[in-house]
């Protein structure tokens, strides 16, 4: 075979790979409602010769019955969700836009309705020493965990808050996708989050 076929096969495959990614249409609440209540449990289930033949209205009284979800589309989307987390055992959370430093409006769309569980992303980080601040409204005991796109868990903390500023250190030991999974008991407003 010829080296430029070789490339053309492979700039072929690596755009449908693209764009079959980019045809996943998902909102960003379920997402978030997908990688803080679904994904603790299906996360380490990843693999391309599972089956989805029964598709979403099989998994219907299972989706309802932990996200307590009523739309037809919604429980689609979280079966789209889960079809993409087991074939390409990555996290998926559309529209990424992260920041080192999330104000209170910046977080809205990464929290559920209850504001029990966040689903933040970090962005790429690089390999090093990193402090996660968190500044919540009231003092609440809460779980934190920095996770990466591919489930490898970084930090995880039950965070018993005697203040409302919180500081947490991580160790990045490989360069990747990361994000912040937030989840107490209790109502949980945050006002900022700093990750540097």
């Amino acid at each position: 075979m010829k080296k430029s076929n070789l490339y053309i096969i492979l700039f072929l495959m690596f755009t449908s790979f693209l764009v079959a990614k980019e045809n996943i249409s998902v909102s960003t609440l379920t997402a978030v409602k997908f990688n803080t209540v679904c994904a603790k449990c299906h996360e380490g289930q990843c693999s391309g010769r599972l089956s989805f033949d029964s598709g979403a209205k099989a998994a219907y009284s299972h989706i309802n019955r932990y996200t307590k979800t009523s739309s037809d589309d919604e429980v689609n989307e979280f079966f789209t969700i889960l079809k993409y987390m087991k074939k390409e055992c990555k996290i998926f959370l559309p529209n990424l836009k992260y920041k080192e430093n999330y104000s209170k409006k910046d977080i809205l769309p990464y929290e559920i309705p209850s504001k029990k569980a966040y689903f933040i992303p970090l962005g790429i980080l690089k390999i090093g020493i990193y402090t996660l601040k968190i500044n919540i409204e009231k003092f609440r005991q809460y779980k934190v965990e920095v996770i990466s796109e591919h489930f490898d868990m970084l930090l995880d903390k039950c965070v018993i808050s005697c203040s409302q500023k919180n500081d947490l250190s991580y160790l990045v030991k490989e360069k990747a996708n990361y994000y912040l999974r937030i989840q107490s008991k209790d109502k949980l407003i945050i006002n900022n989050i700093k990750n540097f």
